[in-house]
């Protein structure tokens, strides 16, 4: 192979999913999110449960999915991504560490699902999402606390 047919195959060398086969992963992608969300909801204490942020987990999940679709096959694309997501920085901290186990679930969720790797995927979030479950109503896994401070309106 001479260096322009191997150019030639990294730029061209891309799969064309159709419509359907789209809408069906991401619609397994979807049914692991929602098995993701009612896990956080599940498992979340009710003082600082975050809706938008578990929903967030779900479009996490979808976006590798579409990211990962996206760059599957195509290495020039694949290279070019790598470059453009590195330079994406989070700049709001995680207040629980547990946040970011859903994170980092959710994005290898999303992995799972867009090689098309179904059973893996949905073996590996019921399994997970058990253990979180248990771990959650073991008392002393993880401490809840709650502070209540009140005062009087006058100072003497």
């Amino acid at each position: 192979m001479s260096k322009e047919e191997v150019l030639s195959y990294f730029y061209t060398n891309s799969t064309n999913y159709g419509v359907k086969r789209t809408l069906v992963i991401l619609t397994c992608g979807l049914l692991v999110g929602l098995i993701i969300y009612l896990t956080y909801f599940i498992t979340s204490e009710k003082v600082v449960y975050n809706r938008k942020f578990n929903w967030s987990l779900v479009a996490l999940l979808l976006i590798t999915v579409i990211v990962m679709l996206m760059i599957s096959s195509n290495i020039a694309m694949s290279l070019g991504m790598v470059g453009a997501l590195s330079i994406i920085r989070f700049r709001t901290a995680v207040k629980d560490s547990r946040d970011t186990v859903f994170i980092f679930w959710a994005i290898a969720e999303g992995l799972c699902t867009s090689s098309q790797n179904y059973r893996l995927a949905f073996t590996s979030v019921l399994f997970i999402a058990i253990v979180l479950i248990i771990a959650s109503k073991i008392p002393g896994i993880w401490n809840r606390y709650l502070l209540i401070i009140t005062g009087r309106g006058g100072a003497d």
